[in-house]
């Protein structure tokens, strides 16, 4: 599951969580914290929390499969700014693609402080301990508390509409769209107020996408220009 971004619609995701450790971390314990140590010096406020990656995901009968495994970011840090090593795992994540009632998809620039500071997504973010029901992966539980807990916004599953998994490389979305009867100003007042409120902000502007010319080829990753390029054909 590597290879050029892509679309694959899909009806839901059966993935479990497994508790044996990541080889790959435990033989690179101390390149990994070498590796920390050197982006915490660069960017201080970088958290090391609980993270799952996704290994061995498969689609079987139109379901995403596989299993989660435990690590901390750290250890996902290193592997995922390395070029090629252990091909057996992907960093898979729920994200939401909120639309406007005129059709138009909001993304966020990430904050300085975040890893992924200055690229522009769909409000997303890592799975983690809190995702996991019942031993199994709740992407759309996940979806929904990274989008309150960046944006402010309190959706529910009624929503979404059919997911979609994006492709790239070794990262995994799994999108579901979300369209809203709000207008797009609205809709940013409502995140901007939010962003306001905040001592410490993900986020550091919002926009709205309306086409794709307004694609950043720059500041946004392969996965999410393939979106919106299926969004807006």
């Amino acid at each position: 599951m590597s290879g050029a971004a892509r679309l694959v619609p899909i009806a839901r995701a059966e993935v479990r969580v497994v508790d044996h450790p990541w080889v790959f971390a435990q033989q690179n314990a101390v390149a990994i914290e070498a590796h920390w140590l050197t982006r915490l010096a660069a960017q201080p406020r970088l958290f090391n929390g609980d993270v799952l990656l996704l290994e061995n995901g498969r689609i079987e009968g139109g379901v995403l499969a596989g299993n989660c495994i435990r690590t901390d970011f750290k250890s996902l840090l290193y592997w995922r700014e390395r070029a090629a090593e252990d091909r057996t795992v992907l960093d898979a994540f729920a994200a939401g693609a909120i639309h406007s009632r005129e059709g138009w998809l909001l993304v966020a620039r990430m904050a300085d402080h975040t890893s992924s500071r200055g690229f522009f997504y769909p409000p997303c973010g890592m799975l983690g301990r809190n995702d996991i029901r019942d031993g199994t992966v709740d992407f759309e539980a996940s979806m929904l508390r990274e989008i309150a807990e960046e944006t402010g916004l309190s959706l529910d599953r009624a929503a979404m509409k059919e997911p979609l998994l994006v492709f790239d490389d070794r990262r995994l979305a799994y999108m579901r769209p979300i369209r809203l009867g709000l207008p797009a100003a609205i809709i940013a007042d409502k995140v901007h107020a939010f962003l306001h409120r905040q001592s410490d902000p993900e986020l550091a502007e919002i926009r709205f996408v309306r086409g794709r010319n307004d694609i950043i080829e720059a500041r946004m990753l392969p996965g999410t220009t393939a979106y919106i390029r299926h969004a807006f054909p």
